[in-house]
């Protein structure tokens, strides 16, 4: 009887021990990514407009680009076979692929001066041209390090 009750108490010890064992782990921080354009500086050239002075009066709306299914998602994309793809939770763009880029083009076709204004759809102004995108892939080069 005795030793039936001292396995008893043994048995109930170790889940209060296994309670008092910490098993965390810090967690694996998310890594954030946006994409970035900048406009070269081309030098100046006879018989074109000035720098700031659109070559056209005309304004250009800009409509939000669609962006592939496959990668319209924020996590970086990786394809490992030829029909294969997996997602990576932990490195992540930090706007949606669509927001982003649409934003990027904007801000480089006004840097452009091709038009007096690039509107964004959310204005009221009038525009003579519409453009319209798709993004059907996006693709990144690992194999060597960027140039600082």
């Amino acid at each position: 009887m005795r030793a039936l009750a001292a396995i008893l108490a043994v048995f109930l010890a170790l889940p209060l021990a296994a309670s008092c064992v910490k098993l965390e782990r810090q967690p694996i921080e998310k890594r954030f990514y946006a994409l970035e354009t900048t406009r070269p500086q081309a030098p100046a050239v006879a018989g074109q407009a000035s720098p700031g002075i659109a070559a056209s009066p005309a304004s250009l709306l800009v409509r939000r680009l669609h962006v592939a299914p496959r990668v319209s998602g924020r996590e970086l994309v990786y394809r490992t076979a030829p029909s294969a793809w997996t997602a990576d939770y932990y490195n992540v763009f930090f706007v949606a692929p669509a927001d982003m880029l649409t934003q990027d083009l904007r801000a480089w076709l006004n840097g452009s001066a091709l038009c007096a204004n690039v509107l964004d759809p959310g204005s009221l102004a009038a525009y003579d041209y519409i453009l319209e995108g798709n993004v059907s892939s996006q693709h990144g080069d690992v194999a060597v390090a960027p140039a600082q």
